[in-house]
C-alpha cells in the first residue's frame, strides 16, 4: 500500500468510514436527471443525446469515492412537445432514477421533436420532487437541462424551482443550445448560478467526426463476445437480451463508445442477467427457480450450472480487460489525431462539468 493510500485509510478509520469494497447499498451514488428540449430545431440536440450517452458513461469510469466505485443512476425527461399535455406543463418523465443503460438508450431513440412550449420551471420542479433522490451527503445530485428559448416561460418560476432542488442539494447545470450571448439574455446562466452549477452552451447541429484507428476491429470484435457472457433470466431476460443488441445496432459508428461502457463498472444487468444478478447477490442458485431460465439450462444440475455461470463470469471478466486496453490503446490514438479545433458538444460540457462538480464534492477522478 503506497504512503498516500495508507494516509487516506487511517482517516477514513478515525472517521469511522469503511474502506472495503461496498455493495450497491452502500456505494455513493451518482445520480444525474437529463431534462432536454424536444421542441421544434432540437433535432441536433437529441442526436447528439443519443449517441453521446456511452462516452458519458466511459468518462464516469474514473470516478471513485472511499475507494469505491460510485453507482451511476440517471433520470429522463423530455420538455417542450406540444403532443404532451398543456396540463401537465408538456413534458414527461420517460425514465426515473435507474441503472438500466440500455434501457436509457432504448428511451432516448424513442424521441422525436414537436414545437411547443418550454417551461424549464415545471420540469426542474417536477424532476425535484418526483423523482427518488439519495439523501445521503456522501452521494452526489444533479439536474440538467438543455434546450433554448427563454428559461423563465411558464406558470412555475424557475428560480423557485431551483430552490427547491437547493433545498436538496440537488445541483442544477443549465445547457443552452445556441449562442452563449443569446443564453444569457434568455436567463440560462441566472438558472445555473441559483442552482450552483455550470452554465454551458453547445452547437446542437454539430456532429462528431469519426476518427478510424487500429484498434476498431479489436473493439467491435470484443464487444461481440461479451454479449455472448449473458444469461437471460425471468419474465424479462429474453426481451432485455434483445434490448441489449439492439442498442448495440442503434449506437452505429458509436459501437465503440458503448463497447468501451461494458467494461465501464456502471453496465450492469441483475435485473435479466444471471451472472451479474449471482454477483450482486440477486440471486440464489440454490434456490433459483429453473424454469426462468433458457430452455438449454433448465435441465442441468444445480453444480453443473454454478460451474457454468462461474465460467461466464471469468470469461467475462477477461473480455473486460481485454477491452479496457484496446479501448485505452484506442482513445490515445484519437487523442494524438484529434483536430485542433474542438467544437462545445453536450457530451464534451457534460463531462467537463461533472469531472469539476463531482470533485469538489470529494469525489476522485482519476485516468489509469
Amino acid at each position: 500500500m503506497n504512503y498516500k493510500k495508507t494516509v487516506l485509510v487511517t482517516i477514513f478509520s478515525l472517521l469511522g468510514v469503511s474502506t472495503h469494497a461496498a455493495s450497491l447499498e452502500e456505494k455513493p451514488k451518482i445520480q444525474i436527471a437529463i431534462a432536454l428540449d424536444a421542441s421544434n430545431s432540437m433535432d441536433g440536440l437529441l442526436h447528439q443525446a443519443k449517441t453521446q450517452l456511452w462516452r458519458i458513461v466511459n468518462e464516469l469510469r474514473y470516478a471513485s469515492k472511499f475507494g469505491n466505485q460510485p453507482t451511476l443512476e440517471v433520470a429522463l425527461y423530455e420538455y417542450g412537445k406540444t403532443t404532451l399535455p398543456a396540463a401537465e406543463g408538456f413534458l414527461r418523465q420517460i425514465r426515473p432514477m435507474s441503472r438500466d443503460l440500455d434501457l436509457l438508450s432504448e428511451n432516448l431513440f424513442s424521441l422525436s421533436t414537436r414545437g411547443g412550449e418550454e417551461y424549464a420551471g415545471w420540469v426542474i420542479r417536477n424532476a425535484t420532487q418526483d423523482l427518488v433522490w439519495d439523501t445521503r451527503p456522501e452521494s452526489f445530485r444533479a439536474i440538467y437541462i438543455a434546450g433554448n428559448e427563454s428559461f423563465d416561460q411558464g406558470p412555475v418560476s424557475f428560480r423557485d424551482a431551483i430552490g427547491e432542488a437547493r433545498k436538496q442539494d440537488i445541483i442544477v447545470n443549465t445547457i443552452y443550445a445556441g449562442h452563449r450571448e443569446s443564453g444569457v439574455l434568455e436567463h440560462w446562466d441566472e438558472g445555473a448560478i441559483i442552482g450552483l452549477g455550470a452554465f454551458m452552451n453547445i452547437d446542437p447541429n454539430h456532429r462528431r467526426r469519426i476518427i478510424p484507428t487500429p484498434y476498431d476491429d479489436d473493439v467491435k470484435r470484443i464487444n461481440s463476445e461479451i454479449n455472448d457472457t449473458y444469461i437471460p433470466y425471468g419474465a424479462e431476460g429474453q426481451a432485455a437480451k434483445r434490448r441489449q443488441e439492439e442498442q448495440d445496432a442503434n449506437a452505429g459508428d458509436f459501437i465503440y463508445d458503448r463497447g468501451a461502457s461494458k467494461s465501464s463498472g456502471y453496465y450492469s444487468n441483475e435485473s435479466w442477467d444471471l451472472v451479474d444478478a449471482v454477483e450482486q447477490k440477486r440471486v440464489d442458485l440454490e434456490t433459483l427457480d429453473l424454469s426462468i431460465l433458457p430452455e438449454e439450462l433448465r435441465k442441468l444440475e444445480r453444480a453443473r450450472l454454478k460451474d457454468f455461470v462461474a465460467q461466464m463470469k471469468q470469461k467475462r471478466q477477461d473480455l473486460m480487460a481485454a477491452m479496457n486496453t484496446a479501448s485505452s490503446q484506442r482513445e490515445q490514438f484519437i487523442d494524438t489525431n484529434q483536430p485542433a479545433d474542438q467544437v462545445d458538444t453536450l457530451d464534451k460540457v457534460l463531462i467537463e462539468s461533472l469531472h469539476e462538480q463531482l470533485k469538489f464534492r470529494g469525489f476522485s477522478i482519476e485516468k489509469k
